[in-house]
């Protein structure tokens, strides 16, 4: 498992960062996102990106819930089987939690509802995941469980390889928060 890499800076070093965590794959292989539609742009995680070396190609799903559910895992799964990636980067809360899903799923290779009915535990090896949060307080980022919701039944998915292996934090991202939602 390789050992957690969390940076506290803001945009200053976001090029080295991206930089050194793309370093990790083939120039040509596509990175893998989960995003809100809205939360992104807003946050100015967008932003962050435009700092991507070489315009990388990446494939973004935004298909979710914030509170993510069983449907869409099943979307996101299959949309990152399909992208043939090697890293996965998640932008948001509920993306962050999906994110580790994918990747736990994707690297046991068995589907989430028959995961469910059993709940194994895999020693895995699972791709290099990048969690940027977007707002501050829920910790999804330097967890080792995930949250999905099956119906109106919340479910916690716990392995030590759900944990991220990156992450970047920066203050800024949380600006475009209304007062509640920072209360």
């Amino acid at each position: 498992m390789m050992k957690n890499q969390y940076v506290h800076r803001g945009r200053e070093e976001a090029e080295v960062f991206l930089r050194n965590f793309i370093s990790l794959i083939d120039h040509d292989d596509p990175l893998f996102m989960i995003a809100g539609n809205y939360s992104y742009e807003l946050s100015g995680a967008a932003e962050f990106f435009s700092y991507m070396p070489d315009r990388k190609r990446y494939v973004r799903f935004s298909e979710f819930s914030p509170n993510p559910n069983i449907n869409n895992l099943q979307l996101a799964l299959d949309a990152f089987r399909n992208s043939n990636t090697k890293l996965i980067i998640a932008v948001g809360g509920g993306a962050i939690d999906l994110v580790k899903l994918v990747n736990y799923f994707a690297a046991i290779n068995i589907e989430p509802e028959e995961y469910l009915k059993n709940k194994e535990t895999f020693n895995i090896s699972t791709l290099p995941l990048l969690a940027i949060p977007t707002t501050a307080g829920s910790g999804s980022e330097a967890t080792h469980f995930a949250t999905l919701y099956i119906g109106s039944k919340k479910i916690s998915v716990s392995n030590r390889h759900i944990l991220p292996s990156h992450v970047w934090l920066n203050f800024e991202f949380t600006f475009s928060l209304s007062r509640y939602q920072t209360a």
